[in-house]
């Protein structure tokens, strides 16, 4: 069975460490199955953000190819990334305070998902979401709500318009515990044999509930480590 993700011949430098010649990302091959959720450590400057940013059409290296279900991401563009199914949520991700909750979501939505009645669709799922917010509302400009909501906002965006790959880049940074649950509850409601995920965190016990909610969903999980730009394919953790 082919894989959910494949990329293949990493090699990606910045201008300053090319100009040294050294890599910051250099690896034959990664592959991730449907039903599977990643986690990918390594210390900072290990490359765990550059893969993220490669993954999702943000940079390319000279030779990686990366394919998704089957497909190759070419044009090597975000908006290329997002018709293919892959989405990302990280704490840079733009979003526009002076526009609603519900304006918010449709800007992050893939090319080809339009129609009137997919927008109801939509729309009605968000209020479901937020229906257990505490007073908001889907027409609520971003502005009036937390920094932490902020991220769960994100995180919807890339649910309610479906996914395939989710990237996950230290998505819970700053946030309060209650925001983190709730961060955590969205993500585990999301997860199914068809999808797969990467993610990111500096934080262990965050790793340990990923792979406890998983477990909990069925969903297979692997541990996966950056040493020096390079996959650490001698300690991945074994699927579970």
């Amino acid at each position: 069975m082919r894989p959910l993700l494949e990329v293949t011949n990493l090699d990606f430098s910045y201008p300053s460490t090319h100009e040294e010649g050294g890599l910051v990302l250099r690896a034959e091959r990664f592959e991730l199955s449907a039903g599977t959720a990643c986690s990918l450590r390594g210390t900072n400057m290990s490359g765990k953000t550059t893969f993220v940013r490669m993954v999702s059409g943000h940079l390319r290296g000279t030779e990686t190819v990366v394919r998704v279900d089957g497909e190759t991401l070419s044009p090597f563009t975000p908006t290329r990334a997002r018709s293919l199914g892959v989405a990302s949520v990280h704490q840079h991700d733009p979003l526009f305070p002076e526009l609603t909750i519900w304006e918010n979501v449709m800007l992050g939505r893939p090319a080809g998902q339009t129609g009137l009645q997919r927008n109801r669709t939509r729309r009605g799922q968000l209020g479901d979401h937020l229906s257990h917010w505490d007073n908001t509302h889907i027409d609520d400009e971003l502005r009036k709500l937390s920094g932490g909501a902020h991220v769960l906002v994100r995180m919807l965006r890339a649910v309610l318009w479906g996914y395939k790959v989710l990237l996950l880049d230290e998505p819970t940074i700053g946030l309060d515990s209650n925001v983190k649950a709730r961060f955590f509850d969205l993500l585990f409601s999301t997860l199914n044999q068809d999808r797969a995920v990467v993610f990111v965190s500096h934080i262990d016990d965050e790793h340990r509930i990923l792979a406890n909610g998983a477990a909990r969903q069925s969903i297979k999980h692997r541990t996966v480590f950056l040493r020096a730009g390079c996959f650490d394919l001698t300690h991945v953790g074994g699927e579970q």
